[in-house]
């Protein structure tokens, strides 16, 4: 080879081999103060995003308390007791800045048709919003029919009674009572009504709803055994998820709350009801790993 040529070779290799020597230890410092810089940034955004602490229960005019207590209790032995429960009015909803650390709101029980009374504008808007950007609600028998775009009702000897909705978590119908009645929320029409959820069994139906329409982003849950038309469904509403049921799961029957309740038909349900434990409970499970609520209560087999 010529003398210039390896010459050049050589200036080539001590250029390389003197610029890793020199450069490795400020490369790697760049390396690590960047890859720290990028690590506190994430931590910081990481930090301003509030964990979602509160369960939320609606309590107002309109609302049946027992229902509301029942589900307190209920979610207090599932989940963990680092989050919060507080019961809440339509005020609270309209006024306060409560979305960005409530993990779940739930309204349970009672005459959705009195809530229309309480609720401005603002508070179904900031519902809407609060789910649609990852929160979790479940509506349980008023609570399902208030978030369906439509309610349709008729009582025995009656006309039907139609209304739109704003919230509409399900793009259908809400449509009841299952059952021919005139007095929907008398202990005459309380049934303990069969329904298929990953097997049969049994749970306390008062004046709720079955759901009518298909759609993409809802599913089907549990269908009552009698006319197989869905009791609870799970809508995908944006980021956020609800889970909406036309029964009574948050009873536990044969407890105190509901033992004073001095009804000969009540207490003709008890005797069906309270076998059903096992399986009311393996509903709550179900619900809970549906909204990804990690629960603490044992699995039942």
């Amino acid at each position: 080879m010529h003398l210039s040529k390896m010459i050049y070779f050589k200036s080539l290799s001590y250029s390389h081999h003197w610029i890793s020597e020199k450069n490795c230890k400020t490369i790697l410092q760049i390396t690590i103060i960047v890859t720290t810089l990028m690590l506190s940034f994430l931590a910081y955004q990481t930090l301003r995003i509030p964990t979602r602490t509160r369960i939320l229960i609606y309590q107002d005019k309109g609302v049946n308390e027992q229902s509301t207590n029942a589900i307190a209790i209920q979610l207090k032995s599932l989940l963990s007791e680092n989050l919060k429960i507080k019961k809440v009015d339509s005020n609270y909803l309209n006024s306060k800045n409560w979305e960005r650390k409530t993990l779940l709101l739930v309204m349970g029980g009672g005459k959705c048709s009195e809530w229309d009374k309480n609720f401005q504008s603002t508070a179904l808007q900031k519902i809407e919003k609060y789910v649609k950007d990852g929160g979790n609600y479940i509506g349980l028998c008023a609570g399902a029919y208030f978030a369906s775009a439509i309610t349709s009702y008729k009582l025995k000897n009656s006309p039907l009674i139609e209304k739109k909705r704003s919230l509409a978590f399900f793009p259908g119908k809400a449509i009841g009572p299952i059952i021919e009645t005139d007095e929907p929320l008398s202990p005459k029409s309380a049934i303990a009504a069969e329904i298929y959820w990953k097997g049969n069994g049994y749970l306390y139906y008062q004046g709720g709803c079955y759901f009518s329409g298909t759609y993409k982003e809802v599913k089907t849950i549990a269908k009552y055994a009698f006319s197989n038309q869905p009791a609870a469904i799970h809508c995908k509403v944006g980021k956020g998820n609800a889970f909406l049921c036309g029964l009574h799961p948050e009873f536990p029957w044969g407890n105190a709350e509901l033992k004073t309740i001095k009804n000969p038909h009540f207490e003709k349900l008890e005797k069906t009801l309270s076998s059903q434990e096992p399986f009311r409970i393996a509903v709550w499970q179900e619900i809970c790993k549906i909204l990804k609520l990690k629960t603490i209560f044992p699995k039942f087999p």
